[in-house]
């Protein structure tokens, strides 16, 4: 009984750092904070599309995980820049990085066809 009194804390207190911090790229985010922040956008990202599959039948599936996951980036985005200030380092290497996998991906010959940038 102890445990799930301690993880329904744990939860209460995420979901209230994810409301609050929505938006900040400024602070420290420690391990714990930054663990269990990834860990609630991610079961967001995976089960509201699920869920609105439940209730329509069409594409929507695509459309909601679309959204979901432009919605959830920012959250995403303010507390991996707060981790990488809590390891000294400045948070534009997180848009380093971030922008260099995107190259990587669009200009990434797949088996399926051609790149997405013609050479």
């Amino acid at each position: 009984m102890l445990y799930l009194s301690k993880f329904i804390n744990t939860a209460q207190i995420t979901f209230y750092l994810f409301i609050t911090k929505y938006f900040t790229f400024r602070g420290r985010s420690n391990r714990t904070e930054y663990i269990s922040l990834v860990i609630l956008i991610c079961v967001l990202d995976y089960i509201i599309p699920l869920f609105l599959r439940l209730f329509y039948k069409n594409n929507s599936l695509i459309i909601a995980s679309i959204i979901t996951s432009v919605i959830l980036c920012f959250p995403s985005l303010a507390v991996t820049v707060r981790r990488f200030h809590d390891f000294d380092k400045s948070g534009w290497w997180v848009l380093l990085i971030d922008v260099s996998l995107l190259l990587v991906i669009i200009t990434e010959t797949g088996q399926f066809g051609h790149s997405l940038i013609k050479t």
